[in-house]
């Protein structure tokens, strides 16, 4: 599910979103369109999904009624697709704007059936009874900015805000100049699970102090007094960080990833997840956003550092021996992955 900007927060720029008004119908439709299978929460998403994709086809039929749309039959969890003038456009709609980011699928990059010409990214405000357009993104500009498999992080300001764009494109682009993954090109390209299976660091040998190269001590690291601080109160687990270069132009700054693992009853070990600044830096970049990964790609829990933040940590969590997941960090368009099995 995509996560779009809050309206409310004063401190980041709007991106002056077109506004589509619902209606009774629309609430009617939506009822019958959407799942009813699944729990609560998927029904829901269902629900919200179907609003966005039927408040967009009465606006296209109403501004551009010379273009030819049609509603295609799949959908991939909240994305549902139409066809526009040839063009594939997959539909994202969340119902919670809570960052600056939007997250997605990274099948929608290599899939087949999940890529789309455009991606468009729409916010439903049942009660205020209104879709507002978030933004639009062509899939060459997205396979340019990401190359991951697991599920992808980009900024609001990696898409273009205004709708009439799709219009512009769909009258004067030829769907060719977008091209999409076929059959032929998924099959040489590796899963989030084969990225895993293939490049996981074994938690469980660092409990026999066989750790693979790049992870260091934290007193290796730095020795910047934050860094004690940060780990304070895990003094009986094992503490290892790894440089993690997201392209920053300050001063060749890196980031560390840190990771604290200790061993409880019943096989499981519980992770601790943190990033911290290194060399003479006291503070990290504003921005850099953490987060755990599922084996499937689905995001566990996230964060973003603020200014001034000393560092940022995800919630500790438990895990099985043999547990698979991905830690990925990210700047800007600079994303850097590490896949880990307990």
């Amino acid at each position: 599910m995509f996560t779009a900007l809050d309206r409310t927060a004063a401190t980041v720029p709007l991106l002056s979103p077109n506004v589509i008004e619902l209606d009774t119908e629309h609430y009617r439709k939506a009822q019958a369109l959407r799942q009813t299978s699944g729990d609560e929460l998927q029904q829901w998403e269902s629900y919200i999904s179907a609003l966005g994709l039927l408040a967009l086809e009465d606006w296209l039929s109403e501004n551009a009624p010379e273009l030819n749309s049609q509603r295609l039959p799949q959908s991939a969890g909240a994305m549902r697709y139409l066809t526009l003038n040839g063009f594939r456009l997959g539909i994202i709609t969340t119902e919670e704007c809570l960052s600056d980011c939007a997250t997605f699928p990274g099948q929608v990059i290599h899939d087949p059936e999940w890529a789309a010409h455009f991606y468009l990214l729409l916010e439903v405000a049942e009660e205020q009874e209104e879709v507002l357009f978030r933004g639009l993104l062509r899939h060459d500009t997205l396979v340019k900015q990401v190359s991951t498999t697991g599920e992808i992080i980009l900024p609001l300001s990696a898409f273009e805000p205004e709708l009439s764009r799709l219009m512009h494109y769909s009258r004067y682009l030829d769907p060719a100049a977008i091209p999409l993954p076929t059959a032929q090109t998924a099959a040489t390209t590796p899963t989030i699970t084969e990225t895993i299976a293939n490049a996981s660091h074994q938690l469980s040998q660092w409990l026999d102090n066989i750790i693979a190269e790049g992870w260091q001590t934290i007193e290796a690291l730095t020795n910047q007094p934050q860094m004690a601080y940060a780990t304070r109160g895990l003094a009986d687990g094992i503490k290892r960080g790894k440089l993690m270069n997201l392209g920053l132009d300050l001063d060749e700054q890196s980031v560390a990833l840190v990771l604290t693992i200790t061993p409880e009853a019943d096989d499981k070990i519980k992770i601790l997840i943190q990033l911290l600044p290194t060399g003479s830096e006291r503070v990290l970049p504003a921005a850099i956003n953490l987060a755990l990964v599922s084996r499937s790609g689905k995001t566990i829990q996230q964060t973003t550092s603020r200014d001034r933040d000393s560092y940022i940590q995800l919630k500790a969590f438990r895990g099985n021996i043999g547990q698979q997941f991905t830690v990925t960090t990210q700047l800007g368009e600079t994303t850097v992955s590490e896949a880990f099995e307990i």
